[in-house]
């Protein structure tokens, strides 16, 4: 139990707050009955004890090191490897980045660094160090619904409306900025915007070089239906670089999410005018939105082909055709490729396959053997992110928790979290509020997914507000032609940056390089995590 008094509480996340609590509770009484993005520092001094916490969902990180009796505690890592003299990279860690595309809770990049894991909470005093789950989503996820589908849309929009309305609240007189991607839940939160009678912009990025990569013209109908005004940018593959450049030292990790650097160029140029952005993160891992769900389904009726024939013929046929992202077909035959890869898989370990970003055979080729991890770390990462038994009627839940616990609080979120903290940006993000999140869990399948439509819930709340052809449309992520660049304005920064890696198999890049410049096989998204770990590692002085 801890006391104390009381102290004001603000609605900017982007404040770290010390919190004195008046009545007596327990701590994690306090945790579950917040809401929203933050880290947390609570002290007993009484007892002389403290307690660490971020936010649920892990928006928030906040990195802590122990060294005989002195907790070192920092949201920049460095900040810390700086004080106590060591920048030693974690290999565990490394591997986690190139397979996951993000460092996930409780590793860092920097050996002896650990994150707090969300919804979790360090107790600790001068004899004890220990960590306890304040957040049980397994109580959502065994809860169920009691909710027609009908009924269940309507409780979710008043939800989300609830919670903008929660975020927008003493702002009547300033400028609402939201993220317009060519996705349904950027346009579904800029029409609740709308009903609040919120001032609101929309913001959107196209790309000069790749007009399959361009959402800009899907954004700008959604604004013009709702007759909110749009501010669209299309900077030059230059105009990333010197971004790049400029921001490296800032990151407190790397970044491997490629829709990084456009997300903070548009919120820089949002930031003229605004100091809250909208956006639509977590919609699609919370509410069946995910490419993967689609896949299981398919996979099951794959599986009644007999295996002699899926892996003679068809499997050796479909990995003989190009892939690529840089062509709708190619990139067909891309995702045709891994779906055959994995589907051959049984139970949550399709899931695990199609949800590591590298699998651990090319990171194998990619990582000087001699730092590869003894154990594969990332699997039991995330298998760990399961829970024993699951309801029988929802057999998608391994998928939402491995998105939601496994990769998205190291991947978009982690992403998110720096560009706030980069621009002074306050990044609203409602579908990640804790009533939404658990009233999520607590949805049945085919509210989910439904006749082959992912998100369904979503999609059927949207039809009912806008034309057809949005409630249609498919998941927007402002994900650059990172492809190009690589062969275009950042080629000769990729090999200056990677030529010379101590850690990486060079020779094994140069392959992955020529079979992607030649459209053999598409692998921009991870030559682009490569250089972005590469080039980190380079600029804040990392050694092995």
């Amino acid at each position: 139990m801890i006391s104390g008094k009381s102290c004001e509480w603000t609605n900017d996340p982007l404040n770290e707050i010390l919190l004195e609590i008046k009545d007596k509770k327990s701590v994690q009484e306090i945790l579950n009955s917040l809401d929203g993005q933050y880290w947390i520092l609570i002290f007993n001094i009484k007892f002389k004890t403290a307690y660490l916490a971020v936010d649920r969902i892990g928006i928030f990180k906040l990195y802590y090191k122990t060294e005989k009796d002195t907790l070192f505690i920092s949201t920049h890592p460095e900040l810390i490897a700086d004080y106590t003299g060591s920048k030693k990279i974690d290999l565990e860690s490394l591997y986690l980045f190139l397979s996951l595309r993000g460092i996930p809770a409780p590793y860092s990049v920097f050996q002896g660094i650990k994150k707090v894991r969300p919804g979790y909470y360090l107790h600790i005093n001068k004899k004890n160090f220990s960590e306890h789950e304040y957040w049980l989503s397994e109580k959502y996820i065994f809860a169920t619904c009691d909710k027609n589908i009908d009924d269940a849309q309507i409780y979710l929009y008043d939800l989300i409306k609830e919670e903008v309305a929660r975020q927008t609240i003493n702002r009547n007189n300033s400028t609402i900025g939201i993220f317009l991607s060519g996705g349904l839940d950027s346009a579904l939160l800029a029409l609740i915007l709308n009903n609040l009678h919120c001032e609101a912009h929309a913001y959107s990025i196209g790309y000069l070089e790749n007009r399959r990569d361009d959402e800009t013209e899907d954004a700008t109908e959604t604004a013009k239906l709702l007759n909110i005004p749009i501010n669209i940018i299309k900077p030059h593959h230059n105009d990333y670089i010197d971004l790049l450049e400029n921001s490296l030292t800032q990151l407190p990790e790397p970044v491997g999410d490629a829709s990084f650097l456009p997300q903070l160029a548009l919120t820089k140029f949002a930031h003229q005018e605004t100091d809250i952005l909208f956006d639509g993160t977590g919609a699609d891992n919370i509410f069946g939105g995910l490419s993967k769900i689609k896949a299981n389904y398919y996979a099951d009726l794959y599986a009644r082909i007999p295996f002699e024939i899926r892996k003679k013929f068809i499997s050796s046929l479909v990995h003989k055709l190009p892939a690529s992202r840089r062509w709708k077909l190619t990139n067909w035959f891309r995702t045709v490729q891994k779906f055959c890869e994995g589907a051959d898989q049984s139970g949550y370990l399709r899931d695990v396959y199609w949800t590591r970003f590298i699998n651990a055979t090319n990171i194998s080729k990619i990582i000087n053997p001699h730092l590869i991890p003894e154990k594969d770390v990332a699997f039991e990462f995330l298998v760990n992110t399961l829970i024993p038994e699951f309801p029988a009627n929802k057999e998608l839940l391994p998928t939402t928790l491995m998105s939601m616990r496994g990769i998205m609080p190291w991947g978009s979120l982690h992403k998110l979290n720096i560009i706030q903290n980069m621009t002074g940006t306050n990044i609203a993000l409602p579908f990640l509020s804790k009533n939404i999140i658990e009233f999520g869990l607590s949805l049945p399948d085919d509210y989910k997914f439904y006749k082959g439509k992912t998100k369904y819930i979503l999609r059927e709340l949207a039809r009912k507000k806008f034309p057809k052809i949005i409630s249609q449309r498919k998941k927007g992520n402002f994900t650059p032609p990172v492809g190009i660049w690589l062969q275009d304005g950042f080629k000769d920064l990729f090999w200056g940056v990677v030529e010379k890696s101590e850690i990486l198999n060079v020779e094994w890049i140069k392959v992955l390089f020529e079979e992607h410049i030649s459209n053999k096989r598409d692998w921009q998204l991870e030559l682009w995590a490569i250089f972005m770990l590469q080039i980190w590692i380079n600029r804040n002085n990392l050694y092995i």
